[in-house]
This record gives C-alpha cells, structure tokens and sequence, in this order.
C-alpha cells in the first residue's frame, strides 16, 4: 500500500534512509549519515511531498519529490527487489507525469534500476556536497 506520508513517519524515514546510504555507499562516513539525517528530519521531510510504501502496516520504503524531481526513493534492504521501488516510481509518474533525478554513478544498482523503469540519462555532473560523479535521468 502507497500513502501519504505524515509527519509522526520521520522516525522510520529517517532509519529507512539511514539503513540503505549505510550498505549503498560504504565510503560515506558514520558521521556524515548522522549529519544528512538530520537534515532529513530538519529541512527536506517537512518541505517535500512524500509517499510511504507499507508492507503489513509497517513502513518499508519512501519517495521524496519537490516538484517534478525525484529528491530521494529508499526501499529497506530487507524489501529491496520485490517491486516496492518500482511501484513507488510509478506511483509518482502516473501522479507528476514526468520526473527526473540525480544518481550517484557509483550506485550502479540505482542507475540500472532507473534504467529498467525507463528513466534515460540527460547529463553528467559533479555532485557539489561529495564531490562524486552524478548522472541525471528523466522518465
């Protein structure tokens, strides 16, 4: 089930985020996860337009947009490839149309889960917070 999110769902955003950045990007410092966490919490949960994917009444997965743009989507690891991500990514285009956003290029599981969606890549770039190569897609 997709729904909207509510604020009382920070906590288990948060952790969801927390849980996927940890196996995704092994060179992202404990500090720095800390760090983006609360900015989750402080600045991009209260001003983005989120919906919360639910497997027996417990979350396991979200997508963030501002706009048109994809700010985040995160499946719990234990859900990951049971269709969650993808459901959550359709749920957002049948409700925006098109959308697009930005991969770590070093997430190679992100840029071919995009890529099965549909998504194709626009452009390059360098990531100013990391300093790592980005590729932009749009479906």
């Amino acid at each position: 089930m997709i729904r909207k999110y509510k604020s009382t769902d920070a906590d288990d955003v948060i952790e969801i985020w927390a849980n996927a950045a940890k196996e995704t990007y092994t060179s992202i410092s404990d500090i720095m996860i800390e760090s983006i966490c609360e900015d989750l919490r402080n600045i991009y949960l209260p001003f983005s337009e989120i919906w919360v994917a639910q497997h027996n009444n417990k979350i396991v997965g979200f997508i963030a947009l501002h706009k048109k743009i994809v700010g985040g989507l995160v499946v719990h690891p234990e859900y990951q490839g049971t269709g969650i991500g993808k459901s959550l990514v359709e749920y957002a285009k049948s409700r925006k149309g098109s959308i697009s956003l930005d991969i770590l290029r070093e997430n190679t599981r992100a840029v071919k889960f995009y890529e099965k969606c549909g998504f194709t890549p626009t452009k390059h770039s360098i990531c100013p917070v990391t300093g790592a190569e980005t590729v932009t897609v749009i479906a």
